[in-house]
């Protein structure tokens, strides 16, 4: 079974991070590795009961055993999302040092969690410093949001040339740029490659449920793993986010039922309107 290491966030009764990403990708057949770097009882909120970053012993012990173990000689990808801490970034920088030393073909997707509009960063500046510094540069693949890549780029984006500009001074070769600049009735993602760039177009919702950006990259992520190109995986982790969110707008749920709908996972309808780009 092709497999991928996941390290990212676990929130025990909550349908993002690792508790959304990892059934995505099993659901398209692909084995995952699940390492937290956080462990929540329920999503983050003003008075919740709040969980904690994963002591850095028991991180490092974790990915040091996989590693140990042969782990990562079989692995399909390594996918890094949320990350608390400066140590924790170090952590995964040594992890995809030795996965380039085992075996240099599998891609490491990084969604850098940084933050987003209009509240800025919600990591630590340390941490969002080390992610630019460390992992940034390593990375194959990347999904930011409009925020984090201006962040990673270090500038201002203000149009969709903009972003693509920024996508490509990056050192990934593919970059996915969600929340792209576009007319309020649009939701516009971006796939940026160094010598070409596509718009993918769906109509956009009013709301959506916390969780969408962990399913497209971990549905992005695993479809590539599974040989499909990058513009077709794209467009069909896009119209299964969309049909989810539609699903849950419809049946007024305050999550993504990708347990319930898990059909739309594998086999979504596709709503995309995709068009290359300069």
């Amino acid at each position: 079974m092709r497999t991928v290491l996941s390290i990212s966030s676990h929130v025990v009764d909550g349908r993002v991070g690792q508790s959304i990403s990892t059934f995505a990708m099993e659901r398209l057949g692909i084995g995952v590795l699940a390492v937290p770097s956080v462990l929540y009882p329920v999503m983050p909120a003003p008075g919740a009961p709040h969980g904690e970053a994963v002591p850095q012993e028991l991180f490092d012990l974790l990915l040091k055993g996989l590693s140990e173990a042969g782990a990562l000689s079989r692995l399909g990808a390594l996918h890094i999302g949320y990350l608390r801490t400066q140590d924790q970034v170090l952590a995964a920088a040594r992890v995809i040092a030795l996965l380039r030393a085992e075996s240099a073909s599998a891609p490491v997707l990084l969604d850098p969690i940084l933050g987003d509009e209009p509240s800025g960063l919600y990591v630590p500046k340390e941490t969002a410093g080390a992610i630019a510094s460390e992992l940034a540069p390593r990375a194959d693949i990347m999904t930011p949001n409009l925020f984090e890549l201006g962040y990673l780029a270090g500038r201002r984006l203000a149009s969709e040339s903009d972003a693509v500009a920024a996508a490509r001074s990056l050192n990934a070769r593919v970059v996915v740029v969600t929340s792209a600049p576009s007319a309020a009735e649009r939701a516009i993602t971006l796939l940026v490659e160094q010598d070409r760039a596509h718009r993918l177009r769906t109509p956009r919702f009013a709301h959506a449920p916390h969780g969408t950006g962990d399913l497209l990259a971990a549905l992005f992520l695993a479809r590539l793993v599974r040989g499909e190109a990058a513009t077709d995986a794209l467009a069909l982790a896009i119209s299964s986010v969309y049909g989810l969110i539609g699903a849950a707008n419809e049946a007024r749920l305050g999550y993504l039922p990708h347990v319930e709908c898990q059909d739309l996972l594998a086999v979504p309808a596709l709503c995309v309107e995709v068009e290359a780009i300069a």
